[in-house]
């Protein structure tokens, strides 16, 4: 789960997962006798907050986990309009996470920004990538012999 983090306090923001780990989720769940979806179909959230809290305390996140920067909302506008102080990205409206340094670019973007495929470039390094990437592999396809 991602949150947003502001003085308002902590807001989910998206739900990530991948196959895997939803099959591990639902196996878990089932060994524990625990339902996975609810009376309508849709996810039992309680179920699935109390797993991944359990999850977090086991992993160790907890204490690992830091304080994001007194900083990082420095006036009451910034919160309210979803921008943290710093964040570069012009393609997102709204922050969450921390901030981090593009290794491509080196602008200061948020969780907001990035995929996972290649965690260390911000959205616009990583579409630039992408269509070398693509480029290189149609010019391959269409080399002569």
């Amino acid at each position: 789960m991602v949150f947003a983090v502001s003085p308002a306090g902590w807001e989910p923001v998206e739900i990530v997962h991948a196959p895997v780990l939803w099959a591990t989720y639902v196996h878990a769940v089932g060994v524990a006798g625990l339902p996975v979806l609810d009376a309508d179909g849709n996810m039992h959230f309680a179920c699935f907050s109390e797993y991944w809290a359990t999850q977090l305390q086991a992993q160790g996140w907890l204490i690992q986990a830091r304080r994001l920067p007194e900083l990082a909302w420095p006036s009451v506008d910034d919160a309210l309009s979803g921008r943290m102080a710093g964040c570069q990205s012009t393609n997102h409206a709204h922050c969450y996470g921390e901030l981090w340094q593009c290794s491509a670019c080196r602008k200061t973007v948020c969780f907001a920004e990035g995929t996972d495929n290649q965690p260390d470039l911000c959205d616009d390094c990583w579409v630039k990538d992408y269509a070398l990437r693509v480029a290189h592999i149609q010019e391959a396809k269409h080399a002569p012999c």
